[in-house]
């Protein structure tokens, strides 16, 4: 894999994602689709146009933006492996790490908006 420039954790991330998005896949298709052909086959004429709308048109979008966020995010987990994470501005929510003895995010100095931070 050297020779391709290819590093064995980043490969191991992808083929990982690539597990989790066939998990996902196979959880929303395992066999669902047969209980729902029960249900339209059951219902009225006039309303199977609304169910199968309702039950596979509206019900998806969810679906299909929870993919969307997953895809993202493993494509920033393997663009990014082994990177550091990047320090969120002070003062902002939730804190990206605990304070130390030399203040937030080891600014070394006196914060006021860091409550534990040294006395000046």
């Amino acid at each position: 894999m050297a020779v391709y420039g290819l590093q064995a954790d980043r490969v191991v991330t992808a083929v990982l994602g690539l597990a989790l998005a066939a998990a996902l896949w196979w959880l929303y298709f395992d066999g669902e689709d047969e209980r729902a052909e029960r249900v339209l086959d059951a219902a009225a004429v006039d309303r199977t146009s609304w169910l199968a709308l309702y039950g596979f048109g509206y019900a998806f979008l969810p679906v299909l933006g929870g993919i969307v966020v997953f895809a993202a995010g493993v494509k920033n987990a393997v663009g990014h492996y082994g990177e550091p994470r990047p320090r969120r501005p002070r003062g902002s929510w939730p804190p990206a790490s605990p304070p130390t003895s030399s203040g937030w995010h080891g600014s070394g100095g006196c914060s006021e908006s860091a409550p534990s931070a040294p006395a000046c």
